[in-house]
């Protein structure tokens, strides 16, 4: 989990800072506690404490795709879901203890913890996002949202072909979770290449209209050429927010990973001290 939590800043000199504290099995279901603290100008810090599991976030990822303009946009992608069932666990227990181990590990979800925080913090800190109401209903209210199964339209498994996944596991295992990311800027620039299609038949309509039928054609090449100016615009913006993430993030990753090394080269060298101070004492 993020040390910190989560730091967004909102409309209205909002600030939010989010943690996911841990997660509990019930059943089947894993669930994740969260604590959203609002700091407001002139207030004081606001904590809220909510359950929400993995269903929840579904219908959050559902909320900000179809309520808000995605086309020139890296859409945070969703974290995988928690492994429970019976099958997931004896895979865990015969990793970590071998093939003929007859005892079950218990449940660990600390890596779901950190993938369902960072989601949260991409979303919290991206401006396409970051004001979504249903965001706001996820960290605040008590009661879960109506739970429905979500459908994939048409357009999103297009943006999931083969084109997409061709070089994802590979990435996967470079990148982390910017290489999940890296997917969402594929896609990004799939529906770029749309309204670029979209722009070109628009011309060579234009090009072979009768007279009768020009004015309309024109005023569809020219919505196209706009909705084509427009999406590589945000693009550019995107692509350049997107980069900066990156960079921080590494830099944030390579400055835990020295201070963990240090503190482990400071307690090693304590045990020596120890040690090497026995020996002399011994007779």
């Amino acid at each position: 989990m993020a040390e910190n939590g989560v730091i967004g800043q909102l409309e209205h000199g909002h600030c939010w800072a989010i943690k996911v504290l841990d997660a509990s099995k019930d059943g089947e279901i894993v669930k994740f506690t969260i604590q959203t603290n609002v700091e407001t100008e002139g207030d004081d810090e606001k904590g809220v404490v909510v359950l929400r599991q993995y269903e929840d976030l579904e219908w959050l990822y559902h909320c900000l795709v179809s309520h808000n303009n995605t086309d020139g946009v890296v859409i945070p992608p969703l974290p995988p879901k928690p492994l429970t069932s019976v099958n997931a666990a004896e895979a865990r227990s015969k990793k970590q203890l071998g093939k003929d181990a007859k005892h079950m590990v218990p449940d660990e979800f600390s890596k779901d913890c950190r993938n369902f925080e960072k989601f949260l913090q991409l979303v919290i800190q991206h401006p396409a996002f970051s004001n979504d109401e249903s965001l706001q209903k996820f960290l605040q209210e008590e009661s879960p949202p109506v739970r429905t199964k979500v459908k994939k339209g048409v357009m999103e498994s297009l943006s999931r072909s083969n084109f997409v996944k061709m070089v994802h596991s590979q990435q996967r295992k470079n990148f982390g979770t910017f290489a999940s990311c890296l997917n969402g800027f594929k896609e990004m620039l799939f529906r770029r290449t749309c309204k670029l299609v979209e722009f070109e038949n628009a011309t060579k309509a234009l090009e072979k209209a009768k007279p009768k039928n020009q004015e309309a054609l024109q005023k569809a090449k020219e919505d196209a050429e706009e909705a084509f100016n427009t999406i590589s615009e945000d693009s550019k913006k995107e692509l350049i927010r997107f980069n900066q993430q990156r960079v921080l993030s590494l830099q944030s990753s390579l400055v835990q990973y020295a201070e963990s090394r240090l503190k482990n080269g400071r307690d090693t060298y304590a045990i020596l001290a120890k040690l090497v101070n026995n020996l002399k004492k011994s007779p």
